[in-house]
């Protein structure tokens, strides 16, 4: 099996590449002989073609949230049960889930099976799971705490669904005004505004520059509506090919933290995942250099990831983990001083838990005066925008009359 190693030279250099062992126990002892000593040893996952992956993760639909909690916990019900990892397995393949995620459960199960360590199973579903979940899985089953990590991955996920749930409650209601305003105003300006066009045009009357210039759109709309929803659907796949490009995806994610008030929503969430993942690491017991990894793996965004990368390569040179997060400038004055304190007094998790905590709190109330200023705001769009097309209609009509008076 190969693994994936970062290790220090007898000079203090880094190291960083792959080594073939039975387990990272016997990786680390073939580094040591090299004369290198270990600070990180993952599995490396089978390399695939990435276009392949990009095309079949395209239209591949995610296992939700909700559902590998509920199996997380169900797992670690039957795991502190006394239950056999296998044996927990083979019942809970047999549940009705979706056919992705059954199909995954019993890939799992035959791994282990035949052998397999649990941790190395999820491994192989990184799609799925993540490498979050594989190095929980991992700790427990090295510290004899499976149970106990079982139930930590099902608190992790249920908190970031919780705050999933949150953005979505809060947002539902202005992108449904929203949709349902653009998709009223389509309908009027290629199937309405057409019919008043050709009435006005039979009638002779002059029409004024208001009227003329909606008329125009709606001859647009009515003629090009199936090139405008073809382009529409070809813009929201090429956006989704870019989102899973490695080279553009982090220059998309530097401009959507510079977006006005969605720039900042969506760095405080990825900062809360991030921290609250680098919490449940720690409790587990995962070194630091470990946990700031995985914790950049969770982000969400690759300029947050690239942050946590760079404090994990100030923390891996020697640095105190709240002078590696002070060296970042994402990071506020106040979240390394209480960094400076997990460390001082042992509680580095605590802390980290309590920094997600806020940025969670303080992402909750940003979405929730977002959206109390959305609805109004919505409300007046649209009526002016029905406005506009009201007068553009009747404008001719109130002409047409005087003229017969």
């Amino acid at each position: 099996m190969k693994f994936r190693y970062e290790a220090k030279t007898c000079g203090g250099e880094n190291a960083r590449g792959e080594i073939d062992a039975a387990d990272e126990r016997a990786a680390a002892s073939l580094l040591r002989e090299k004369g290198l000593t270990p600070i990180e040893i993952t599995p490396a996952g089978e390399k695939r073609d990435a276009a392949k992956i990009s095309f079949s993760a395209l239209f591949a639909r995610r296992v939700k949230l909700a559902e590998k909690a509920l199996f997380f916990r169900e797992l670690a019900t039957m795991t502190e049960a006394g239950v056999p990892a296998a044996a927990s397995l083979q019942i809970l393949s047999e549940q009705k889930r979706s056919r992705r995620f059954e199909a995954v459960i019993s890939d799992i199960y035959a791994r282990v099976v035949a052998g397999s360590p649990l941790a190395a199973a999820f491994a192989e579903h990184p799609e799925c799971f993540g490498a979050v979940v594989a190095a929980l899985v991992r700790a427990g089953e090295e510290s004899g705490t499976l149970d106990a990590s079982l139930a930590k991955i099902a608190s992790f996920l249920e908190a970031r669904e919780e705050l999933r749930r949150k953005i979505i409650s809060a947002l539902t209601y202005p992108a449904l005004v929203a949709s349902v305003a653009i998709f009223s105003l389509c309908v009027m300006t290629a199937v309405v505004i057409p019919q008043f066009e050709r009435a006005f045009r039979g009638l002779g009357v002059e029409l004024p520059p208001l009227t003329r210039a909606v008329f125009r759109a709606g001859a647009w709309m009515e003629s090009r509506w199936p090139a405008l929803i073809f382009l529409i659907f070809a813009l929201a796949l090429a956006v989704k090919l870019a989102l899973r490009s490695a080279r553009l995806r982090p220059h998309i994610d530097g401009v959507l933290l510079k977006i006005p008030v969605f720039g900042d929503m969506l760095l405080k969430a990825s900062l809360s995942r991030s921290f609250g993942t680098m919490a449940t690491l720690l409790r587990a017991g995962l070194p630091v250099l470990a946990s700031l990894r995985l914790a950049a793996s969770a982000a969400g965004n690759e300029k947050i990831r690239a942050t946590f990368e760079s404090a994990r390569d100030g923390a891996a040179a020697g640095k105190g983990l709240s002078a590696a997060l002070g060296g970042c400038p994402v990071f506020p004055r106040m979240i390394v001083q209480m960094a400076a304190v997990g460390e001082e007094t042992g509680r580095s998790a605590e802390m980290f838990e309590k920094i997600a905590g806020w940025y969670e709190s303080e992402l909750s109330e940003k979405v929730r005066r977002l959206s109390s200023i959305l609805e109004p705001v919505m409300v007046v769009i649209v009526g002016a925008a029905v406005g506009v097309m009201a007068v553009a209609v009747f404008m001719p009509v109130v002409s047409a009359i005087n003229s017969f008076i």
